[in-house]
């Protein structure tokens, strides 16, 4: 792929300091710049090293401007790196990952209907009754239990599992191995031994989210697990039967969230957090790595630790925690002391 930086400038909404007949090929990184290739800088705090590269074209914020001895091409954007975002777009629509059309080894069920430009990869089941949306792309070996809807313009990658009942909404993205709608963890230890409860309920996944590779989302006991709209969910993560993701939150790898939470709007979990079951976790709480938090949480909060604190007096603890030692010493020899008198 070639392009004109003419045109780049189109596609990243630009302006363009350079030669609009210069052609690049590729995107790459500050770090391993290319000739022929296009990278971006956020900040322009190592100004040297941006005036030393030598990729073919920078992407650069537009409060840049006259502030670099660059001599390279420049594409001055107000945010470069969503500038950069939309190049990348460009860059993978030009290298299809998958094949065009169902594949003949596909297994599709009775009473199936598919909108139109749909992609069926090599030994994908979907079984009776299911729906799939327009411009949906499903890789091979992915399957979909009955009675399931899939939205307009989703992406089902390899071993992707959607089970029955299941509501899967539009340009929805489902990263390789992810398991949508198994059943979730329900016992009653009765007679002696752990009886299973049937997991009745479904799964529904809002527009425009994103779910990790290998990840799970169990199905509810009854109702529906739900995650919201716009919600981004990494790889590895549980997310168990009844939860509630609120729009435009972000679950990071090898968070595990219990049955029955709600997670509000624009919450983050950063990586292994544990969250447990019955509570609710307000709007805008960010929660820092393998925090635990074990009760509901008022909206806004900023958590660190397990159990769980406001941020800034955990670290105040964690500060403290290296001068233990000393301090134990040093309160038994006042004991001692005492005891001597």
């Amino acid at each position: 792929m070639k392009i004109n930086l003419q045109t780049l400038a189109q596609i990243t909404g630009g302006e363009l300091a350079g030669d609009k007949n210069f052609e690049i090929s590729a995107p790459c990184s500050i770090d391993n710049p290319n000739p022929g290739g296009v990278c971006y800088a956020s900040n322009i705090e190592n100004k040297e090293l941006i005036s030393k590269l030598t990729a073919g074209c920078v992407i650069l914020s537009a409060a840049a401007k006259g502030q670099l001895n660059f001599k390279g091409n420049v594409i001055y954007a107000q945010n470069p790196e969503w500038a950069f975002t939309l190049f990348l777009r460009y860059f993978e629509a030009q290298n299809p990952k998958f094949d065009k059309g169902i594949h003949p080894t596909a297994v599709i069920g009775k009473n199936v209907k598919l909108g139109a430009n749909v992609n069926i990869g090599a030994y994908t089941v979907i079984e009776d009754n299911v729906i799939v949306g327009e411009n949906t792309t499903l890789y091979p070996h992915v399957y979909i239990g009955r009675n399931t809807t899939v939205g307009a313009g989703c992406l089902f990658y390899p071993n992707v599992v959607v089970r029955e009942n299941c509501v899967i909404k539009h340009n929805v993205v489902l990263e390789a191995g992810a398991v949508i709608g198994a059943d979730g963890f329900g016992f009653i230890f009765i007679n002696g031994k752990h009886e299973k409860i049937p997991q009745v309920g479904n799964v529904i996944i809002e527009s425009e989210t994103e779910i990790g590779a290998n990840t799970t989302v169990d199905r509810a006991k009854i109702d529906s697990t739900v995650i919201g709209l716009n919600v981004k969910v990494d790889n590895l993560v549980q997310l168990a039967h009844n939860v509630k993701v609120g729009a435009g939150s972000i679950i990071i790898s090898q968070a595990g969230v219990a049955g029955s939470t709600e997670i509000g709007r624009g919450v983050i979990l950063a990586g292994q957090v544990g969250v447990a079951g019955h509570i609710k976790i307000g709007d805008g709480v960010q929660v820092a790595a393998q925090s635990g938090i074990m009760s509901s949480v008022p909206a806004g909060a900023k958590l660190f630790g397990s159990p769980a604190r406001e941020f800034g007096e955990t670290l105040r603890v964690y500060a403290t925690l290296p001068k233990l030692p000393e301090m134990y010493k040093d309160l038994r020899k006042l004991k001692k002391e005492k005891e001597e008198k």
